[in-house]
């Protein structure tokens, strides 16, 4: 912010103090009371006309990250509002990199762009005046107010006088949206289906969500009272300094860990937590998730497999389960006793490198039903042992998904004996 220039006559300091007095309580109580952004730009919009010719004035917005700049607020009698554009050299971008004020006549301005400094954008005025906004992150925007036609034109007292509110308006600005940010941020987190806590370098709780009053049968004020240990049972309180020094050097954790509702009740939780640091003071941000539903399905997953191994195990009939190329995957005891084969020589090698198929024409066989049908149901075919020997196995099959992956289920009852009598009892007769 530019410092005003000292007039010579007390009674001119005087009006002049005033005026800024003025000028920025004014802009003050604007930016107390307007939540509004484009508010805020039309009240300051109507301070500044007081003090000066300001009927076209603009407000322009610099996006260091993307490298545009936008035009929020745009009043002017000729031009219309320009669409956002990439940083250039028209004489608003000149503001914004020489962060000084810009007072310029159509001399001054035929200067500048013989020297290549800026190139004429929009409709030329008699009088241009433009300030940069300065925050606490540096410059961020500029305001300008031009003059068409007339012969009324800018002083260096009025460049002062707007430069000096440029100050305020950047301030009012900047907490304007940090505060709109907050805001959208406080909101976001408090819609989440996620519990969401905020911990003070003492362990006690300084922010919760809405979730997590819900989760826990709290209202926000009490919460707000408690130490982590009165919501984990499983935590000691005098812990938290050493599970701070690990987070603040780790950056995050992720904690599996029960929460206690005010009912007694307890729900299981995980929970991805991370250090922060707001106006000097170390927090702990954590979601915690409620992992019942995940924890029953897993339970009832680790169950459902548990019966199949035993039921896959304790069958008579060999059961073996195949990639489509025929490697195998999986073999029960039945399958090791008939074949001859240990589970280890069989895993990962296919049926044709075993020999198992007396007749490869057999499993193209179940092969084309599996694909045509699915399943496949008593086919009959002989399979080599590994000690030399032919089996007659009766063969059932369908196709079940491993790892995403398409494989086939197979079972296999050894009909050798049956198949022998029903041919002695042929040659009987």
């Amino acid at each position: 912010m530019q410092a005003p220039r000292e007039p010579q006559d007390p009674a001119e300091a005087l009006t002049l103090v005033r005026r800024y007095l003025d000028a920025t309580y004014r802009i003050a109580q604007a930016a107390l009371g307007e939540t509004d952004l484009q508010e805020l730009y039309g009240r300051v919009h109507a301070t500044v006309r007081d003090l000066m010719p300001a009927d076209n004035l603009y407000f322009a917005l610099w996006d260091r990250a993307s490298g545009t700049v936008s035009f929020p607020y745009f009043v002017d009698a000729l031009d219309p509002a320009p669409a956002s554009r990439t940083l250039g050299r028209g004489l608003t971008e000149y503001v914004l990199r020489t962060e000084q004020p810009l007072l310029l006549d159509p001399e001054v301005l035929k200067e500048l762009e013989a020297s290549g400094e800026v190139e004429p954008i929009g409709a030329d005025s008699l009088n241009w005046l433009g300030v940069p906004l300065i925050g606490a992150q540096g410059v961020f925007g500029a305001l300008v107010i031009q003059i068409y036609a007339g012969n009324r034109r800018y002083t260096a007292e009025e460049r002062d006088l707007l430069a000096f509110v440029s100050g305020q308006v950047a301030m009012a600005i900047d907490r304007n949206r940090a505060e709109t940010n907050h805001r959208m941020m406080a909101h976001t987190i408090d819609q989440t289906r996620d519990s969401v806590f905020g911990l003070d370098a003492g362990g006690r709780i300084v922010f919760v969500n809405e979730a997590a009053c819900r989760e826990l049968g709290y209202d926000r004020e009490t919460l707000l009272g408690f130490s982590l240990s009165d919501v984990d049972p499983k935590f000691p309180q005098d812990q938290w300094p050493a599970f701070m020094a690990t987070l603040r050097a780790q950056g995050s954790l992720f904690v599996e860990t029960e929460h206690r509702r005010k009912d007694g009740s307890t729900l299981p939780v995980e929970i991805s937590v991370c250090h922060l640091t707001h106006e000097g003071q170390d927090l702990a941000f954590g979601y915690a998730r409620d992992t019942t539903e995940r924890r029953a399905a897993e339970q009832a997953l680790r169950l459902s497999e548990e019966k199949f191994s035993k039921a896959f195990q304790a069958s008579p009939d060999a059961i073996n389960i195949n990639r489509l190329d025929g490697t195998y995957l999986e073999v029960n005891s039945a399958f090791t006793r008939m074949s001859g084969w240990t589970r280890d020589e069989v895993l990962g090698r296919t049926t044709l490198e075993l020999g198992l198929w007396v007749n490869p024409e057999d499993r193209l066989r179940a092969l084309e039903m599996i694909k045509q049908e699915g399943r496949f149901d008593g086919l009959e075919a002989p399979f080599r042992m590994k000690d030399g020997s032919i089996r007659m196995g009766l063969l059932s099959g369908t196709v079940i998904t491993v790892d995403g992956e398409p494989c086939m289920l197979s079972i296999t009852r050894d009909i050798t004996a049956p198949k022998a009598a029903e041919r002695t009892l042929r040659l009987a007769e």
